[in-house]
């Protein structure tokens, strides 16, 4: 029994550490050539994005809840100004660059906005994201992060408003790990009340299939992680007053992957389980 146990573990981690390669589909063919996706990618890209981190109390002691957010909203709620320009909230990139972007912008400068057409009714598109993530101070001046999440927008809208943005992931966090120099937020991806028109955004390429049907089966977990340098996790020695709060902001440059179970992998657990059940059976019947 054990080294069967230990042969699922070692079974399931298969394929878990790689991020996937996906393609983007708006479902919108920008340039009428008929492809309503750009070509594959690894993971999404983000520069200049602005991070607050709210000390709730203004104690730096250990225990201390904290905040993080990129939400103007929210961050408004406990008068904090934030940044409400593109850059401070967008994810700017692709990578690798793929050979076809399908209209996906920056949305930054004046012949790079979300919904600018080029003369001929091609617009351009993008996604921005908003989060709120919640933790506590640790030893050490780092903060653990345990809950929160990250909401994914599609933009093809000059005017960046509620209005104009519809949701197209929500990716729930579940743990995190920094050091002095790199922070990386990881959890699962969710895909509950997502834009109808927009729940295919996401497409792995190794199945062919969206996000949305992988999602479907409820034994598939797609997994993400947000990898970032100039870390916010480690208090600084300077902070601002807010009220009863003290808060400091981070700008933070890095990426956004995904990683699907490989077909393979889902498979062999399946059959690693089914080995489960009959031995069970056996046992009973000895």
């Amino acid at each position: 029994m054990k080294k069967t146990l230990l042969a699922l573990a070692a079974v399931a981690s298969m394929g878990a550490a790689q991020a996937t390669p996906l393609i983007l589909n708006n479902g919108v063919d920008v340039f009428n050539d008929g492809s309503t996706s750009t070509s594959v990618l690894n993971a999404l890209t983000f520069g200049g994005s602005v991070n607050t981190t709210v000390l709730v109390g203004g104690s730096t002691a250990v225990g201390t809840t904290v905040v993080s957010s990129n939400d103007s909203g929210f961050l408004s709620g406990l008068g904090i100004t934030a940044p409400t320009n593109v850059a401070a909230i967008n994810l700017d990139g692709l990578t690798p660059a793929p050979t076809d972007y399908n209209g996906y912008v920056s949305g930054e400068t004046q012949f790079d906005k979300y919904g600018l057409s080029d003369g001929f009714g091609n617009k351009s598109w993008g996604l921005t994201y908003s989060y709120t993530l919640y933790g506590t101070v640790i030893a050490g001046g780092q903060i653990a992060y345990t809950s929160g999440a990250i909401k994914l927008y599609y933009q093809d809208s000059q005017t960046l408003s509620t209005a104009s943005s519809r949701l197209v992931a929500t990716l729930n966090l579940t743990g995190a790990s920094n050091n002095i120099n790199r922070l990386n937020w990881n959890g699962t991806v969710d895909l509950s009340g997502v834009d109808a028109s927009l729940d295919d955004m996401f497409v792995d390429v190794a199945t062919g299939k969206s996000f949305s049907d992988l999602l479907a089966n409820p034994n598939n977990v797609i997994t993400w992680g947000f990898n970032a340098v100039n870390n916010p996790n480690y208090i600084p020695s300077t902070l601002t007053t807010s009220g009863a709060n003290k808060f400091f902001t981070t700008t933070m440059g890095g990426t956004l992957d995904f990683t699907v179970p490989e077909p393979a992998s889902v498979a062999l657990v399946g059959l690693s389980l089914v080995g489960l059940a009959a031995a069970g059976r056996r046992r009973k019947q000895a």
